[in-house]
């Protein structure tokens, strides 16, 4: 019986997940943990300063081998699968030191969130940090979001590649983009969109770029004004 009460437990975390998701809500929680349903799977995070946090979530696969010198590539989809949001993500390849963000790592590409413990239909504030393209990490507490949590807006910074790991503008790689830092930041608003719903420095860059790819998107006749 324990296995089958354990199995029944976790579909009905996964269908109040998924509500949550579809509809913009925040505070759905499984065993007393803040929960959400992506398209890989259940992410697991914990409760800080009043608000659900949700750290170290991959938006795409690693960046090293055989991927380091390509655009980001897109993680599979699972219902079964579960991450342990509950610690920052490896911060991108770069020549900064020192304790503000975590260790650096080549599978970087993750985005943390902060939402409301409560709500539905929240905004969504996404923050892309600044830092001359060649350092910074969305594991510094100046991007933290409990702030906007606490009034209903639900907060997400992101990584993405730094410095020549970003743009290496290499001769070798003539013939496709090499604007790989960009497309990072084009899969992180990806991410966001397909499951969420709902800068400054080298940061503003990244969203003025964005403005122009967001429209390149699918979307639906209803998310348009007067549709």
């Amino acid at each position: 019986m324990g296995v089958i009460w354990d199995l029944l437990e976790r579909a009905a975390c996964l269908a109040v997940t998924a509500v949550a998701l579809l509809e913009g809500r925040a505070g759905a929680t499984f065993q007393g943990t803040p929960s959400v349903l992506t398209e890989q799977g259940l992410v697991k995070g914990f409760v800080e300063n009043g608000t659900n946090v949700f750290l170290g979530i991959p938006f795409a696969q690693s960046t090293a081998g055989e991927n380091r010198w390509k655009a980001p590539q897109s993680l599979g989809k699972s219902a079964t699968a579960e991450f342990d949001a509950t610690s920052y993500g490896p911060s991108c390849a770069q020549a900064m030191s020192g304790s503000a963000i975590v260790a650096q790592g080549e599978d970087c590409l993750n985005l943390n969130i902060w939402t409301p413990q409560n709500g539905s239909n929240l905004p969504v504030f996404v923050y892309i940090y600044g830092g001359a393209m060649v350092t910074g990490g969305n594991s510094n507490a100046q991007w933290q979001g409990y702030n906007f949590a606490r009034k209903d807006v639900i907060y997400v910074n992101v990584n993405y590649r730094e410095s020549i790991y970003a743009s290496p503008y290499a001769p070798e790689l003539e013939g496709q983009s090499q604007n790989f830092g960009i497309l990072d930041v084009e899969m992180a608003l990806q991410w966001v969109y397909d499951n969420i719903r709902g800068g400054h420095s080298s940061g503003a860059v990244h969203v003025s770029n964005s403005q122009i790819l967001r429209f390149q998107w699918p979307f639906d006749a209803e998310d348009c004004p007067g549709g």
